[in-house]
């Protein structure tokens, strides 16, 4: 085989998503890669969760934590966000790796698992500053922000450095 395919113009990016491209095809699992001068635009939390998310999380299949059900998510939200984080990278009992989402960036992944962490529902329109803003009640009658304070003020710092501080009003 000739150098770049044959064909010099090819970037070492390009090569590298015509090789992920056919592995992937044969059965891998490989990420594509991106080029460093790319502008990547990253999908949302809420978008990931409803393009990919939803369709374990939202009826809780093979025992995966619901979408805003916190009492199921504070658990493990405790051991560590990053552990959560890298456990959905890399698969978890009956959930595969990256959700079987192969496009998915670490970032995005991280971005939809603090989405269903804090979100009453996967089909809310309310931002994601005003679901922190009013922690629910669960079906005990404990408030789970009182209960949970200092994983609160973390999962509320969180969503700051995601989406930024809020405007004086909103």
């Amino acid at each position: 085989m000739p150098p770049h395919g044959g064909n010099p113009d090819l970037t070492d990016t390009e090569i590298g998503r015509a090789i992920a491209y056919m592995v992937n095809q044969s059965g891998g699992d490989w990420i594509e890669p991106v080029s460093k001068f790319d502008s990547v635009v990253e999908r949302s939390g809420a978008e990931v969760v409803q393009a990919y998310c939803a369709r374990c999380h939202q009826s809780g299949a093979a025992g995966a934590p619901r979408i805003g059900d916190r009492v199921a998510w504070i658990p493990r939200v405790k051991q560590g966000f990053e552990l959560l984080v890298r456990s959905a990278i890399k698969g978890h009992g009956a959930m595969p790796s990256r959700g079987d989402a192969t496009n998915l960036t670490d970032s995005e992944i991280r971005a939809a698992i603090a989405y269903m962490v804090s979100t009453d529902s996967a089909t809310t329109t309310r931002s994601p500053r005003e679901l922190i803003g009013a922690p629910t009640r669960n079906g005990y009658g404990i408030d789970a922000a009182q209960e949970y304070a200092s994983l609160v003020t973390w999962l509320r710092s969180f969503w700051t450095r995601i989406w930024g501080n809020p405007k004086p009003g909103s």
